[in-house]
């Protein structure tokens, strides 16, 4: 059995970044993803000032920025088509309301800065199982069985993480709708 302070489930934009995040200097950090490698996606995120920040304290943006493209208008129309509202940077007296950027390029570049961590990555690793035992928690996946003290799942709508613990969400998140944590 191998042991992690933290197992995150998913290597993508999310679990990239958060474990970035940690002080893998103090923590045993291991990632576990179902893919044989990472995907890069080519979908494109817009993202705000907090996530601007966070980027930036992750010393990640200024790799993202030459990619990036800021904009200062959203118009956003109402689902009949017949009203809609338009947010402008002027009117809130900020340079831009934020920027697009593609989630292949952050994925890559966060996982790139894992380099220098000391983070465990196990690929092809489908989560099967989560149970506690003792104090903590073991998970039981397609090639290994883990232990740890916190497992966060960033697996995506569809979390085998959510699922195997058995945890609901609101309708709002499975719309994927979501909520900004950033401060």
């Amino acid at each position: 059995m191998k042991h992690h302070d933290i197992l995150i489930v998913g290597s993508g934009v999310i679990g990239t970044t958060l474990a970035n995040s940690l002080k893998s200097d103090d923590l045993s950090i291991g990632i576990i993803d179902s893919v044989a490698s990472p995907k890069f996606s080519k979908r494109h995120l817009s993202i705000n000032s907090n996530s601007l920040n966070f980027l930036k304290k992750l010393d990640l943006w200024h790799l993202i920025k030459p990619n990036a493209f800021p904009y200062e208008t959203i118009k956003v129309w109402d689902q009949e088509g017949s009203g809609f509202i338009e947010f402008n940077s002027e009117d809130t007296e900020r340079e831009n309301l934020g920027h697009i950027v593609c989630e292949g390029d952050i994925q890559k570049f966060a996982l790139n800065a894992l380099d220098e961590k000391q983070i465990s990555f196990y690929w092809e690793n489908n989560l099967e199982e989560v149970k506690e035992e003792s104090s903590e928690i073991v998970c039981r996946t397609s090639r290994d069985i883990f232990s740890c003290s916190i497992l966060i799942g960033c697996d995506g709508i569809s979390s085998s993480v959510r699922s195997l613990c058995l945890l609901y969400t609101s309708d709002a998140a499975d719309e994927g709708l979501g909520v900004d944590l950033g401060g």
